[in-house]
């Protein structure tokens, strides 16, 4: 009759909206159960999951990350991040762009700076970093092709190309 649920409190580009819609639509089928819903960060989702305080934990997993083997975990929605340049730049390759351009990025989301500087070293590339107060700083300064920006994929279809090209990761 009870289902505690919890989300990650971390950035996510979404806000988990798709995750809330699938959540809200199982509670809709299931009028009988009477959810509680908290925001905790990624790893107090993990622990409270494995001690069983909670019956279902949603967390952003990236850089191919992944929850404990202890846990039974499903994927949601797979994105992947993609690097953004100006569109006119004939910048055509992820190490051209590391090299030649600076990363654009949050400088208030101290979560995502590490794994996406991880992700990068373990390809062997080295980005130069160029902090943003917001993600309109990181935008504008990919547009103007003074930086390249991070994204998920998601994302940068839900917003356009707006002067942006992908380069996969």
């Amino acid at each position: 009759g009870q289902l505690r649920a919890a989300f990650d409190s971390g950035e996510h580009p979404n806000g988990w909206m798709e995750e809330g819609r699938v959540l809200s639509s199982f509670l809709a089928r299931n009028p009988a159960l009477q959810p509680t819903v908290v925001q905790l960060t990624q790893e107090e989702c993990e622990e409270k999951a494995l001690t069983q305080e909670l019956e279902l934990a949603c967390v952003l997993l990236r850089h191919n990350e992944r929850p404990s083997s202890e846990l039974s975990s499903r994927l949601f929605f797979p994105d992947r991040m993609v690097l953004l340049v100006r569109a006119d730049s004939q910048i055509s390759t992820l190490e051209d762009a590391i090299h030649q351009l600076p990363l654009t990025i949050l400088k208030t989301h101290p979560k995502a700076q590490p794994r996406i500087v991880r992700s990068f070293t373990e390809l062997g590339l080295t980005p130069s970093l160029l902090y943003q107060e917001s993600i309109l700083g990181c935008i504008v300064m990919a547009q103007a092709g003074k930086a390249s920006m991070v994204i998920p994929m998601r994302n940068y279809l839900a917003f356009g190309p707006n002067n942006l090209r992908v380069i996969p990761i």
